[in-house]
């Protein structure tokens, strides 16, 4: 991602999961960076953290192993 200028973004806790085409997740159990609007189902190597596109629905089973990266 050359001349990409890569921030993380503070999730609190509350409210729903940022989500666009320029957010991706990043999971520190395995390192699997996933995007947050995918073509379809996708979840990282070891299962910490989904997207199901079409349900809608994503997230971490720890959610203090989850960055949000938006790339920029």
């Amino acid at each position: 991602m050359k001349g990409k200028k890569n921030n993380v973004i503070e999730y609190n806790g509350h409210g729903g999961i940022p989500v666009g085409k320029n957010i991706f997740y990043l999971c520190l159990i395995c390192n699997s960076v996933i995007p947050s609007c995918p073509d379809e189902y996708i979840e990282c190597k070891c299962g910490n953290l989904s997207v199901d596109i079409e349900s809608a629905r994503g997230g971490a089973k720890d959610i203090s192993q989850l960055v949000i990266l938006q790339i920029e």
